[in-house]
């Protein structure tokens, strides 16, 4: 059976830290709805992090997001307008004592699936939402 997607969010946004703070806090409003607790900060924290990747390398000056609910699990694709770039084959933690590259492998630590879209220009986030008690 196929479950429909239900209750969506879209959002624009510039490409700047303020954006991207209002782009998080919109995304995590939306996610509120189906996930809580660790489910919620962890996906907070994903979302946090693509965001600020977007910000700092891609050279957009929009981000725009999808959020949605289908089939348990909530997902958000997070779109920037910029250079984009060549998603990894394995997300692997950076070498030890290194300073930066910890974005990706912390995303993919806190969601259940990452895909990398458009050449890096789209992301979309998927965590699975916990089952209602019977």
């Amino acid at each position: 059976m196929i479950v429909p997607r239900t209750s969506a969010y879209e959002g624009s946004f510039p490409c700047s830290p303020v954006g991207a703070r209002q782009a998080r806090c919109a995304i995590t409003a939306f996610a509120r709805g189906s996930l809580s607790g660790r489910d919620l900060t962890d996906f907070e924290g994903a979302i946090g992090e693509v965001l600020a990747n977007a910000v700092e390398h891609s050279g957009g000056s929009r981000i725009t997001v999808e959020c949605y609910v289908d089939s348990g699990r909530v997902i958000a694709e997070i779109r920037d307008y910029g250079a984009g770039f060549l998603p990894p084959a394995a997300v692997q933690a950076p070498a030890r004592g290194a300073l930066r590259g910890y974005g990706l492998f912390i995303v993919n630590s806190l969601v259940d699936e990452i895909e990398y879209l458009d050449n890096g220009r789209r992301l979309r986030l998927t965590k699975r939402a916990p089952d209602e008690p019977g």
